[in-house]
């Protein structure tokens, strides 16, 4: 096998880009070594297989995230992010990275069911993302999403809404409580003596 190219990598590192080649020619072997095939269940064109099987061409981002959906991890398995620098769990969580909660919150009041998965996104460590923006967390939420089971993804959902539905019911007995407790502001007249 050739070495890749590193000039025409878009940005990964050889080992991710090697990651990547390991994975689509197990994606490969599962659709018979059947190029044309892969390339359909990929969105790309068949030559672009090839250039990345053979190591002549580096892979991006969006062929990444298709080849680990295909594969059925997240792309940041696949790139090997989320514990690359970090073998002994002692880097800082995403989650604590300056932006992270704005971007969170963005992505979470946008897609409610990605709740779960953008928070699994935020206790990753090790290498710190290119950009803390809510496309990336979106991106990389929906990339362990995609990569989940449908069962589990059913279950998931499923504690995710027993939690929501929890939470609005402590509200509003919070809310009820509040407003038994404040004193009544009736006007009490004073009656006269007859």
């Amino acid at each position: 096998m050739r070495s890749v190219n590193t000039r025409n990598t878009k940005s990964l590192s050889p080992k991710q880009n090697e990651a990547i080649r390991e994975a689509l020619q197990k994606i490969l072997a599962d659709n018979e070594g059947n190029m044309s095939a892969v390339a359909r269940l990929l969105g790309v064109s068949r030559p672009y297989v090839y250039e990345l099987v053979e190591g002549t061409r580096g892979a991006g981002i969006t062929i990444a995230e298709a080849i680990a959906r295909n594969a059925g991890v997240s792309v940041l398995e696949l790139l090997g992010i989320a514990d690359q620098d970090d073998p002994d769990g002692e880097g800082t969580a995403w989650a604590r990275l300056p932006g992270w909660d704005l971007a969170s919150d963005a992505v979470i009041a946008e897609h409610q069911y990605l709740e779960p998965y953008v928070r699994r996104v935020g206790r990753l460590r090790g290498s710190r993302p290119p950009v803390v923006s809510s496309d990336f967390i979106l991106r990389q939420a929906l990339s362990f999403y995609e990569s989940t089971p449908l069962a589990d993804r059913a279950r998931i959902a499923r504690d995710a809404t027993e939690r929501a539905i929890e939470k609005h019911v402590k509200d509003a007995d919070r809310r009820e409580k509040k407003a038994r407790a404040k004193p009544a502001n009736d006007l009490v007249l004073p009656v006269k003596p007859k």
